[in-house]
């Protein structure tokens, strides 16, 4: 969701997809010159201002990673949203997935990872609920995802891109996606390298959270 109706675009969506493919790619061509066809090739969709209803459909992949606007409901957590977009009657207009239609999926067929590069994705606002555990990464783990990464804040872009590249270089490249423990490793990696390259700016590093075992 690199631009959003009403709301201002996000320039580092563009960069993130970027750094994923570049990732990707990468890990590819290392297996093809190899040889070694015991390793994984990769392979990617790429969705620009899905809908909801597009996008509940595609939650069939092993791994799901969303780039936009997100909204942690200050009254109803089930209410809290990524903000993705449908045709209006006089232009794209909003379109919310919604926490409550996350957790209620179904068929989520290979459901493993889902990386929820969004503002607010598990954090809870309102003041009078902060001991219930209901926000959008929560929702996906209900939904049968069993690592989901979140933000407790609003996220800067460019820590964005750099904690997604950082992920699934450190992921794909240690080979076995499917160790559970080592999706949490991963985001450590990143982490720490968002540590470093944004040391003075802990705002930036900090939010990433990582749900699952």
């Amino acid at each position: 969701m690199p631009t959003t109706p009403g709301l201002g675009s996000l320039y580092g969506v563009y960069e993130e997809n970027s750094a994923i493919q570049d990732v990707i790619e990468t890990h590819n061509n290392v297996v093809h010159d190899s040889h070694e066809l015991h390793h994984t090739i990769y392979t990617t969709k790429a969705m620009k201002n899905p809908t909801q209803k597009a996008t509940l459909t595609e939650l069939t992949a092993q791994i799901v990673h969303f780039a936009s606007h997100g909204v942690s409901d200050p009254t109803d957590l089930s209410e809290s949203h990524l903000l993705l977009q449908k045709p209006g009657s006089s232009g794209p207009v909003v379109d919310a997935l919604k926490a409550s239609s996350i957790s209620t999926s179904t068929s989520l067929g290979r459901a493993w990872i889902a990386y929820l590069s969004a503002f607010s994705t598990a954090q809870v606002r309102a003041d009078t609920l902060l001991d219930e555990n209901i926000h959008l990464t929560s929702a996906f783990h209900v939904a049968g995802f069993a690592h989901v990464i979140g933000t407790l804040w609003r996220a800067d872009e460019d820590a964005c891109v750099l904690s997604a590249r950082c992920f699934y270089r450190y992921l794909i490249g240690k080979g076995d996606i499917g160790e559970s423990g080592a999706v949490a490793r991963a985001l450590r990696e990143a982490v720490l390298e968002l540590h470093r390259a944004f040391a003075d700016r802990p705002n930036a590093w900090a939010p990433f959270v990582h749900f699952g075992a």
